[in-house]
Parts: C-alpha cells; sequence; structure tokens
C-alpha cells in the first residue's frame, strides 16, 4: 500500500489515483510518484465536495520551495499542478 488514500502503485512502477463518483471509481490518471497521485486524488476530492477528513493532506501540502529540494532533506515537489489553499 503507498499510505495514501485513492493511490495505488501499478504494474509498470508508477501511481495510479482513482475517486469513486456515484459509487463508480474513476481513474484519475498514472503518475510518477505517489505524492503526485495524492494531490490529484484530493484536488478530485475537493472539486467533489468531500469533507477536509477525507483528503491526504488536509492541512497542506508536503511541498518545498525548489531551491530547498533535495533527496537527503526530503524535499517534495509536485510539478504539472495548481495548488490552490482549501483551508
Amino acid at each position: 500500500t503507498t499510505g495514501y488514500k485513492g493511490v495505488q502503485k501499478v504494474p509498470s512502477g508508477k501511481f495510479q489515483a482513482r475517486i469513486g463518483i456515484n459509487g463508480k471509481p474513476k481513474s484519475l490518471g498514472t503518475f510518477d510518484t505517489s505524492i503526485q497521485a495524492a494531490v490529484a486524488y484530493d484536488q478530485a476530492a475537493i472539486k467533489k465536495g468531500n469533507k477536509k477528513s477525507t483528503l491526504n493532506f488536509p492541512d497542506g501540502l508536503p511541498i518545498k520551495e525548489k531551491e530547498k529540494e533535495s533527496a537527503k532533506d526530503g524535499g517534495y515537489l509536485v510539478e504539472g499542478f495548481i495548488i490552490q489553499s482549501y483551508l
């Protein structure tokens, strides 16, 4: 398990995000990292109107500035997303 709601690792090694809409699973796409997939899930959940408690990142996203990002400090950067405050 990836540890993120709506995210699973697929045989290609990538991560698929899925959300239930009207009782049916809907694919949100395949992503290089589990965090990218988790952000996609959260964005879809917000658009759907899910409550804050159902999000992967209810208190904000674990993203650091690009200059500070490094594998050593555990920095995350999610590219290709427009992050909007939902708090």
